[in-house]
């Protein structure tokens, strides 16, 4: 759905930004859907491998917590997976990694809106990146009040 919206915008009564905040048309041509699509980059990703099946939370926007579901073609024994959540500052709110969770070809991961202390975030975007194997994807996703 990334740029395959009406180009003529005339007339649509649009907001200027998305459900998250953020310009409503950026590319030059709207997206599908509540939110824009913006290549976020945290400065250290490698780039994206064609290894990811899919990778999405749900529900986005959330209340208490999200499923975040990654399927990955291969996933082998002593390869590394790391899931990732930060604020937009960039400061790291939760982890999950291979030490104490099963990454396998398709994995859920549930997310309860806590950071490592176990306490519950505010609401706000929060980024979400899985790295694996020397690769690196980042999503966003939406807590509301």
């Amino acid at each position: 759905c990334i740029d395959a919206g009406t180009p003529d915008t005339t007339g649509l009564n649009l907001p200027a930004t998305d459900l998250a905040g953020n310009p409503r048309i950026t590319g030059g041509r709207i997206d599908i859907g509540a939110y824009e699509w913006l290549e976020v980059s945290t400065g250290d990703e490698i780039p994206y491998n064609n290894d990811i099946i899919s990778f999405y939370a749900s529900p986005n926007p959330f209340k208490s917590g999200t499923t975040i579901t990654c399927s990955i073609k291969e996933v082998l024994e002593n390869d590394t997976y790391e899931l990732s959540i930060y604020n937009v500052r960039g400061q790291l709110i939760k982890q999950f990694n291979r030490e104490h969770y099963d990454f396998s070809p398709y994995s859920e991961i549930y997310w309860d809106g806590t950071n490592l202390l176990g306490k519950q975030v505010a609401p706000g975007t929060y980024l979400y990146k899985l790295e694996y194997n020397g690769h690196a994807v980042v999503r966003k996703m939406v807590k509301l009040r």
